[in-house]
């Protein structure tokens, strides 16, 4: 298990992850419902792609603070503080699936100090009208109903503990369903735990960061995909059951000069997990 920090700063506190003490500094932003967890995925090419990676978990998730202020205006604001605190100038920035909105909000206050923008199958603006039909009708109407639900409601996502690392809840599948390479990444008994990991920490307050997380998914920040001046790319399989390839192809087309691969048989969670060496290059 890779331990998580907390942090207080300016009186906030956050929790987060930290792998490798590489020159290559990566800024990670987990996935919905997730935690920074995930990031232990990127251990074994700590070493050979000279990596240091960090990831906060965004209010709400694990043991990170919420408070009035908007979601999205939050978790940027405490990114910013551990970044400032840590004295890290200039970093990368990569996101998986729900971790994308957050990204682009990050990056439209921080665009000095990016190097590169990756995105791997990650979430677009479904709220702005050409990608509203993208998601199916049930995705899009959990996460209008997501904010509003009561606990008992969202902790049918959690695993199974009866099982070993748990199994994933029927109402987890019906609402990001596996791809067949998805179902074979998932068999690897270090994918279950830190899967398990995450998801148990995105549920530990409640379930409350997930359901600000809908809150914000559901408004239009289409504003935020634009030219960063850095080198940006949209990584997708082509059999993702979650989140189609038409998204991330729609975005690549809005930033200027970004760059899209369509990655043949990769699924929504395998992509980034099992093929992430091919996306970090």
């Amino acid at each position: 298990m890779l331990e998580y920090k907390n942090v207080f700063l300016q009186g906030d506190k956050t929790s987060y992850r930290r792998v490798g003490n590489g020159k290559r500094k990566i800024v990670f932003f987990h996935g919905f419902p997730g935690s920074s967890a995930q990031i232990e995925f990127l251990t074994p090419y700590v070493e050979k792609l000279d990596l240091d990676v960090i990831c906060i978990d965004r209010p709400g998730y694990n043991e990170t603070v919420i408070d009035l202020v908007p979601q999205v205006q939050l978790a940027t604001k405490l990114l910013s503080q551990l970044l400032d605190h840590l004295g890290w100038s200039e970093y990368e920035l990569l996101s998986v699936s729900g971790g994308t909105p957050f990204l682009f909000n990050f990056a439209d206050n921080h665009q000095d100090k990016i190097k590169k923008i990756i995105v791997v199958s990650g979430l677009g603006p479904i709220a702005s009208k050409p990608f509203r039909k993208i998601l199916s009708w049930n995705q899009m109407l959990m996460l209008k109903l997501a904010p509003i639900a009561p606990s008992g409601a969202t902790k049918q996502m959690l695993p199974n503990e009866s099982k070993k690392y748990g199994k994933r809840s029927k109402l987890f599948n019906y609402f990001m369903p596996l791809s067949p390479k998805d179902q074979e990444t998932m068999k690897d008994e270090l994918t279950k735990r830190i899967m398990f990991e995450a998801i148990q920490e995105a549920f530990k307050q409640n379930g409350i960061g997930p359901k600000r997380d809908a809150q914000f998914y559901v408004k239009d920040w289409t504003s935020k995909l634009k030219n960063y001046q850095v080198e940006t790319q949209f990584w997708h399989g082509d059999e993702d059951m979650v989140i189609p390839i038409e998204m991330a192809e729609k975005m690549s087309k809005i930033i200027p000069e970004a760059k899209f691969f369509a990655i043949k048989g990769e699924g929504h969670y395998s992509l980034s997990i099992s093929s992430i060496d091919q996306v970090l290059g």
